[in-house]
Order: structure tokens, then C-alpha cells, then sequence
């Protein structure tokens, strides 16, 4: 009988060791993904590493539309936390502006951050001949072009993207082909 006692103690202390070993086991993984969520932002700077060939790209368009002002449409790759912004020669910006972009305007690759705060120490490209980039956008409570910041929220997205020049400012939109050319890149008033 002592021996029966005895197992009953010895499982009722086995089943007390697992229950605080699952609770140390979910006690560690809860503190892990604190700190993964509060550390991503700063250990993945490589988010926009393959949007680098489409900046690229959109560079050479912008140059095209600088030299002959014809518009341009080039298929933008975003990956997912990736945003294309551009920054003002002069003035203000929605965040702050690279170094590297010195006195040019530029456009530059962005990490998207948890709360939709962007962090811009990607590649960047400047523009000496471009004053500002603005996105247009088709819907009625956008009537004048904003500062451009386009992202996709962490979905990755190709888009096509409408280059077009008004004086020293550049206008991206998305392009969709059944819209008529307007005068700066907005919907067409027919």
C-alpha cells in the first residue's frame, strides 16, 4: 500500500513538471515573437533588395521623360514591405530625405514598418532637372497630386506606372489603358 501512495506522489509530480514545463516552453515563444516583432524593422534592411532592377528601370524612364517629354509607362515589381518615394528638391517630404539624395531630387526605395512608418536607407536615385515627384491618384478625394509615397501594406504587387512631366515635376500614377491622356496624369475629363 506504502508503494501505491508512493506512484500516486511520484505522477502527481510528474503531471506538475510537464504543466510548468509547457508553461516555461510557452513563456519562451511568447518572448521570442515580442522581440522578433520589435527587432524585424532592423534586421530586414534587404526588403526592397529586388525592387532595386525596377527602380532601375523607372529611373531610365524618368530620364527619357526629362529629355523628349513623352510619357512613359514602366511595370513597377513592389515586394512585399517595399515603397517607391519621391523626394522634393526643395521643400518638404513625408519623411525624411536620404543623405545620398543631396540637393537632387531622387526617387527612393523604402522599408514599410509595422504602423506604415517608412525607413528609407535603401538605393536611391537622384534627379538634378526634377524640382518634385507627384502620385496621382484617380479617386475624387485626391484632386491635386500628393508627394509621392507608393507601397503596397506588405503584399507583393507589380503595378504599371505612368510617367509623365509637367514642367520641372514629375507625375506617377498607376496606368490603367482604358484612361485618355489629361494634362497631369489625372483621370481623363471626358
Amino acid at each position: 500500500m506504502l508503494k501505491l501512495i508512493n506512484n500516486k506522489g511520484a505522477l502527481k509530480l510528474t503531471l506538475e513538471s510537464l504543466v510548468g514545463i509547457g508553461v516555461g516552453i510557452a513563456g519562451i515563444l511568447f518572448f521570442s515573437f515580442i522581440i522578433w516583432i520589435t527587432l524585424s524593422p532592423f534586421m530586414n534592411k534587404d526588403k526592397c533588395k529586388s525592387a532595386e532592377p525596377s527602380l532601375d528601370l523607372l529611373a531610365d524612364k524618368v530620364n527619357e521623360v526629362i529629355i523628349d517629354g513623352i510619357n512613359r509607362q514602366q511595370l513597377f515589381v513592389f515586394p512585399g514591405g517595399c515603397a517607391l518615394v519621391g523626394f522634393s528638391k526643395y521643400g518638404s517630404n513625408v519623411v525624411e530625405k536620404p543623405k545620398e539624395c543631396g540637393q537632387n531630387s531622387c526617387l527612393c526605395l523604402c522599408n514599410e514598418n509595422i504602423g506604415g512608418s517608412l525607413q528609407c536607407k535603401n538605393k536611391c536615385v537622384g534627379f538634378s532637372e526634377v524640382d518634385d515627384f507627384k502620385e496621382v491618384s484617380d479617386r475624387p478625394e485626391f484632386k491635386d497630386p500628393n508627394q509621392l509615397a507608393m507601397g503596397t501594406g506588405g503584399a507583393k504587387v507589380a503595378l504599371n506606372l505612368n510617367v509623365e512631366k509637367q514642367n520641372k515635376e514629375i507625375y506617377i500614377k498607376i496606368y490603367t489603358p482604358n484612361e485618355g491622356n489629361s494634362e497631369r496624369g489625372g483621370p481623363s475629363d471626358k
